[in-house]
């Protein structure tokens, strides 16, 4: 994988990265979603974008990027205060915007309820549903478990995979460079099973989340 593109800080004796760009008055806080490789990279065009009014920064998650893997229960408790620390030891002060992606609803939601001081505001982008309902599709099985866990494939992709991914996704303000480090990031497996234990966290944290 490439060398990160921001501040590598440490949480809980643990490396997250966070990466920023802009220096507006407003600090915007990007979360990315399950299973997304290499948020620091994928959100770069959204970023550049932002940056020309606001401070911009991606959150790594642990488990995500250039972010370590963690044995620590995939709480939103846990998530939230991670986030929090690893913003205050990058140097972004609050308020803050968050906008999240998919789960990561569910960890703002639950920052800004718990922490309302230092949240300006959401923006919710395609998220989790915080209801009863979802809550109840993402119950996994004792099987649904032993399969997740059984995961060993990696993405094995040719050299015209990558052709045609650099001739695409240029077209929406990626660099080459970037589009390539994205995909090598795809035929990796490490933290895995970080990403699996959030998975499987997620119907209990959206339960949580719902009388907030």
């Amino acid at each position: 994988m490439a060398k990160p593109r921001g501040k590598l800080v440490q949480v809980k004796g643990k490396t997250m990265h966070v990466r920023q760009m802009g220096t507006g008055e407003t600090t915007i806080v990007l979360l990315p979603g399950w299973g997304v490789p290499l948020p620091s990279v994928e959100y770069a065009p959204l970023m550049r974008e932002l940056s020309k009014k606001y401070t911009v920064c991606t959150v790594e998650l642990f488990g995500y990027g250039h972010s370590d893997g963690t044995d620590t229960p995939r709480t939103n408790e846990n998530y939230v205060q991670e986030i929090r620390e690893a913003l205050t030891l990058a140097g972004l002060k609050p308020p803050y915007t968050l906008m999240p992606y998919s789960c990561s609803g569910i960890y703002a939601e639950y920052y800004a309820a718990n922490y309302p001081e230092e949240i300006a505001g959401l923006i919710l982008l395609d998220c989790t549903p915080t209801v009863e309902a979802y809550a109840q599709q993402l119950v996994l099985t004792k099987e649904d478990m032993d399969k997740l866990n059984s995961t060993d494939e990696v993405a094995i992709l040719s050299e015209e995979d990558y052709e045609e991914a650099v001739a695409e996704y240029t077209q929406h303000g990626y660099t080459e460079e970037e589009v390539l480090e994205i995909l090598e990031s795809m035929e990796s497996l490490s933290c895995m099973d970080t990403q699996l234990a959030q998975f499987a966290a997620l119907s209990q944290n959206v339960r949580e989340v719902i009388p907030m």
